[in-house]
């Protein structure tokens, strides 16, 4: 398989596939960003474009491998940050704290009976400056972060995840196998 050249967060990315393609009874392997560059972007975030470039060719290398092994719906990659940020840039060109979160999950279609909920966001302004973020819309389907890890949990085979997540179950969407 073709990993991308200079980025050492592929050459991770290309290892744990090897890992989860070879040792079925594997399920989870986490990585860090280490190889990206830092991302908490409160200043200048002009390189976040190529970081985003070098996640992705990373993501789409792995997934490329993946299918060639024939593990495509039997592997996910679930990506996702620590903590949200704003919609607009602050005062130093760059993103401060916020409440949206940005979540990719790719491959491991056994795991889901449907392509997935999508929820709408309204752009909230507390007239405070800088301070412009994205929100769920009243109605709209939104998650509580616990019950989102509740259900990575479940997927994964625990039973009782509300132990793990301050008592929030698994999302009950028809979600899950």
């Amino acid at each position: 398989m073709t990993y991308p050249d200079r980025n050492s967060f592929g050459a991770k990315l290309q290892t744990a596939v090897k890992i989860l393609t070879a040792n079925p009874d594997t399920k989870v392997i986490s990585l860090g960003n280490d190889g990206l560059g830092g991302w908490d972007d409160h200043n200048d975030a002009r390189n976040y474009v190529s970081r985003m470039e070098n996640l992705f060719s990373a993501l789409n290398a792995a997934m490329t491998h993946i299918k060639a092994e024939g593990k495509a719906n039997e592997i996910s990659i679930m990506v996702f940050g620590d903590f949200g940020r704003n919609v607009n840039l602050n005062s130093a060109l760059g993103w401060d704290h916020g409440n949206n979160q940005n979540f990719y999950l790719l491959g491991g279609r056994n795991y889901f009976r449907s392509t997935g909920i999508i929820g709408e966001t309204e752009l909230y302004n507390p007239n405070r400056l800088n301070r412009l973020y994205l929100r769920p819309k009243v109605g709209s389907y939104w998650f509580e972060p616990l019950s989102i890890a509740a259900t990575i949990y479940k997927i994964f085979g625990v039973e009782n995840p509300e132990v793990l997540t301050e008592g929030y179950g698994a999302i009950d969407g028809g979600l899950l196998v």
